[in-house]
């Protein structure tokens, strides 16, 4: 929704053909990395006065690369909790 919200895509639904061609438009976010941070990073990190970020943008840097490093960054959250969860039990992932 933020991406939404901030007119960086018109239309964001889960039918919504631009969710599609974002899928399968681009393989990698282009050196761009998305940190959604903006009230804080939450489990496994919490740090309430962390903030947002989106660096690594060039002149080459187009909105699905934003996109996918918006997309990927979900991944690495959950993948960050996972891992701490792993931790917790003692095991590996």
């Amino acid at each position: 929704m933020w991406l939404a919200n901030k007119h960086l895509f018109n239309k964001l639904g889960p039918k919504d053909p631009t969710n599609y061609a974002l899928e399968g438009s681009i393989a990698i976010a282009g050196g761009v990395y998305f940190v959604p941070a903006f009230n804080g990073v939450f489990a496994p990190w919490w740090r309430d006065d962390a903030r947002g970020v989106c660096i690594g943008i060039t002149g080459f840097t187009k909105k699905s690369h934003i996109g996918r490093a918006v997309l990927e960054s979900m991944c690495f959250q959950v993948k960050d909790v996972l891992d701490s969860m792993h931790k917790d039990f003692g095991r590996e992932g």
